[in-house]
């Protein structure tokens, strides 16, 4: 890692860790959540996650490692170094080069213990189409796959990105839900794991508009 990578990280640390004193979180039923770290040993889940919801996701987790799945590009660098000083573990790769490596990486990690966390449309989408990565790293872990949805009252959007990337607002409210834990059983042919990915773009698109609907009544 090279010196500017260290400083820039370093300080996006600061600037994360200051926000996150400002954010308030609203979860509408934890109970999802509780219920399956109750029936898995060690308490198991791998998180799904829209890659436009990262920062809302990394910041309701602090002080909750993961193990998370960062780009092995240089751009991907920043966020690793960063996930890391947050206390994560990650496993550098993408879908489209180095995606193996970051998939056997993922698996060492869960193996220790650790939860979860993916982006299933990232790291380039397309917007809001899940991935059947996850599902495979869930039937070769033998760990659940949690559909977590997250969405700020208030934020910025990235326009220019190709998922509308959401940086919430200082002092926002950020809403979380989860939706039914997906089990894939090791079984399970590559046919199924399609099934299984449309079923969590549902739950994730659904679990939102009722975000969306709360937050606006």
């Amino acid at each position: 890692m090279n010196l500017k990578i260290k400083i820039i990280s370093f300080l996006t640390f600061i600037i994360v860790r200051v926000l996150a004193t400002t954010y308030r979180f609203k979860i509408l039923n934890p109970e999802r959540l509780q219920n399956l770290k109750a029936t898995t040993s060690p308490p198991h889940y791998i998180y799904a996650i829209w890659h436009q919801n990262l920062i809302g996701a990394i910041f309701s987790e602090i002080g909750n490692p993961h193990a998370v799945i960062v780009s092995g590009s240089k751009d991907g660098e920043l966020v690793a170094v960063t996930c890391e000083r947050l206390g994560n573990k990650t496993a550098r790769g993408s879908s489209s080069r180095g995606g193996v490596e970051a998939m056997k990486a993922m698996i060492r990690l869960l193996k220790t213990g650790l939860p979860g966390a993916i982006t299933v449309d990232g790291p380039k989408g397309p917007k809001h189409e899940a991935k059947k990565g996850i599902f495979e790293i869930s039937r070769l872990t033998n760990i659940p796959v949690l559909p977590y949805i997250v969405y700020p009252e208030k934020f910025w959007v990235i326009n220019k990105s190709w998922d509308d990337f959401r940086i919430p607002k200082p002092f926002s409210k950020i809403y979380l839900s989860y939706g039914e834990p997906i089990v894939v059983d090791r079984s399970d042919q590559s046919e199924i794991l399609d099934q299984y990915a449309s079923v969590l773009k549902s739950q994730l698109l659904e679990g939102e508009k009722k975000l969306i609907d709360l937050i606006r009544h």
